[in-house]
């Protein structure tokens, strides 16, 4: 009698005897995995969103996603001709919708926003005051109806161009570098604990720049920076809460002056990737390595927009200006498009976009 039999399990086909039958259920599981990993092969795409309305042309404004209220906040930026705006937007995934709180901070344009999940507030720090060369040092607060003044005893100085992430295994929102007037570059790293700033004092840490990008990553609790806007620095660094350390890598982005990166940390997928608009180019950087990808639309150009991962809808978002002659907003989206049977890579989610212009160094 013939004891052998084709057992098919999962897509896997094979002949077992007597023996071999007791590796049936792994060769299941095998299968199990296998089609578990093609069926989470999808393609990540850029796609440009319709709302009804959107914030008005404005470029170097900041945003960050609020977790507490899931909504993402964009306030301030310049306006093309002439002029700052000081005006809060909310865009709740589909919608934008401009707020009125009672209390704001100054029109300004070359601020950083970020979220400070520990105490669910957002952070805004510096800029130039009313497009008119004023420096600030200022530092706000979003509690998700209004603006309130964080006061500090020491604080960072005035600035623009600067970069900040916040620290969640730290609880401490990270600051480094910017510039004023194009011609001082600061090369100093900041924390702030949601009310006081303290100086940190690193025994190495990167050149002094503007227009480079930060962002956290909470599975291995260490702050990643890229590169800067003076033609320069293409480099990478880690931040491990008291120390600078400069990653060697042979393959990078390329230099991106002058230029703002945005970057930004993607939980649903844990992907970082680079958009910059001189090059038209998307990056992953996973393991401590820099990979280009090929998606299949890259956004408009936008002059120096706003970057952050919306949570509520597992999704980046990007808003900047697309210039040109009706000079309009547009609002972009990185997320899963149609299954192209390739890898999209993970590891660190972050999103740099870079923008020619010269209207930031001031």
């Amino acid at each position: 009698m013939n004891r052998n039999k084709w057992v098919r399990q999962a897509g896997i086909r094979t002949s077992l005897g007597p023996t071999s039958l007791a590796l049936a259920p792994l060769l299941i599981l095998v299968g199990l995995l296998l089609t578990a990993k093609a069926a989470t092969q999808v393609t990540l795409d850029w796609t440009k969103r319709a709302p009804a309305m959107e914030p008005s042309p404005r470029f170097d404004h900041a945003a960050a996603y609020d977790a507490a209220r899931e909504r993402l906040i964009l306030f301030g930026g310049s306006n093309p001709s002439g002029g700052c705006r000081g005006d809060t937007w909310a865009w709740d995934g589909s919608t934008w919708t401009q707020l009125f709180p009672a209390n704001s901070p100054p029109a300004r344009l070359g601020h950083q926003m970020v979220y400070d999940s520990g105490r669910q507030q957002i952070v805004l720090f510096g800029g130039v005051s009313g497009c008119s060369g004023g420096y600030l040092n200022d530092t706000w607060a979003w509690t998700g109806s209004n603006w309130e003044p964080r006061i500090s005893a020491e604080v960072p100085g005035a600035r623009q161009g600067h970069a900040m992430a916040f620290d969640s295994h730290a609880g401490v929102t990270v600051l480094f570098g910017g510039h004023r007037f194009m011609s001082t570059y600061y090369d100093d790293t900041w924390t702030f604990d949601g009310r006081n700033w303290t100086r940190k004092s690193p025994s190495q840490k990167p050149t002094g720049r503007s227009g480079h990008a930060m962002a956290f990553d909470p599975v291995r609790n260490e702050t990643v920076m890229f590169g800067d806007a003076t033609w320069i620095d293409s480099d990478t660094w880690i931040w491990d809460g008291s120390n600078w350390t400069r990653k060697i890598l042979a393959v990078h982005p390329p230099g991106n002056g002058p230029v703002r990166n945005l970057m930004t940390y993607d939980r649903a997928r844990s992907t970082m990737f680079l958009l910059v608009h001189g090059y038209q180019s998307t990056w992953n950087y996973s393991d401590g390595s820099w990979t280009q990808l090929t998606p299949a639309t890259t956004p408009t150009a936008t002059l120096f927009g706003a970057l952050a991962f919306d949570g509520g809808h597992q999704d980046v978002v990007l808003i900047g200006s697309e210039g040109g002659a009706n000079n309009i907003m547009g609002t972009w989206t990185w997320q899963p498009g149609e299954p192209r049977g390739e890898a999209q890579g993970s590891g660190l989610g972050v999103v740099l976009h870079a923008a020619h212009s010269n209207a930031q160094l001031k």
